[in-house]
């Protein structure tokens, strides 16, 4: 198995080793399966498939969907060979010493962990690691969902683990505006204002989002309802993001005057 394989030879390495090392075909059988297993998934292309495969041994699924969907794949499992395969070791955590899987978590150590990703994400953002903040903060709200899975929808307790979703959807807003996946930041403050329709974090966020994706109406809409709810505080902030959202729309109408000028010109 590829796996098994792969596990020997990390076995031989030590941490910090960069190692290369040339598998003989027989150790591959499985390898282009594996493999595109894990490019669909990057590539998503498994949630974006209107096609569902059927219920068919492997290679009769292979054949009615035409191969693998990518050519180098399709060419090493009609003609395996020798490939080679580099580790860069960084680091060894054995099965007792990592994070416990949330499915293996009874729900006191699911609500105990909760907090404790807060505040791991907080720590991590502050470094400027968006990305891994935004990780704890997603794993979080897994872990939310899990609890809530187990409450009668409309209880109290139910409608308590919905709230505290809130802080963890702003703050992974925070992250993915810093990634700037603005789409990601509009779709997380949404579901923080689904839940806490005046959060003034979820407002203005949402709002810088707007912004940067042109939506300007939507943006201008959300920036006024943060003046409303915090007057004092975020006056003169706001009053500058609907300022230069002038100037966006003035310079944008005055684009399309020129354009629709040109093409009135090119007629004549």
């Amino acid at each position: 198995m590829t796996r098994c394989f792969w596990e020997y030879c990390l076995q031989t390495m030590m941490v910090g080793e960069v190692a290369a090392f040339m598998v003989p075909p027989r150790h591959l059988t499985v390898f282009p399966a594996v493999n595109k297993k894990l490019r669909d998934y990057m590539l998503d292309r498994t949630a974006n498939s209107t096609n569902p495969p059927k219920h068919t041994c492997a290679f009769m699924s292979l054949q009615a969907q035409g191969g693998l969907g990518y050519s180098d794949l399709d060419d090493l499992l009609a003609r395996p060979r020798m490939l080679e395969f580099i580790f860069d070791l960084h680091s060894v955590v054995l099965p007792d010493e990592g994070p416990k899987e949330s499915w293996l978590m009874t729900p006191e150590e699911k609500k105990e962990a909760i907090p404790q990703l807060r505040q791991a994400g907080n720590e991590l953002y502050a470094q400027g690691q968006w990305f891994e903040a935004a990780a704890k903060y997603e794993e979080a709200l897994n872990l939310i969902e899990q609890l809530s899975l187990s409450e009668k929808p409309g209880d109290s307790e139910h409608m308590r683990l919905d709230q505290m979703r809130v802080p963890f959807y702003v703050n992974m807003a925070q992250c993915q505006f810093k990634l700037k996946d603005y789409y990601g930041t509009v779709q997380s403050t949404s579901e923080a204002l689904l839940r806490d329709k005046n959060n003034v974090k979820a407002l203005f966020r949402r709002a810088q989002a707007y912004s940067a994706t042109s939506d300007v109406h939507l943006a201008k809409m959300d920036f006024t309802r943060v003046k409303e709810l915090a007057p004092d505080t975020m006056t003169n902030c706001v009053d500058r993001e609907l300022a230069n959202l002038d100037r966006i729309d003035r310079e944008c109408r005055e684009q399309e005057r020129r354009l629709l000028a040109g093409k009135m010109f090119s007629q004549t």
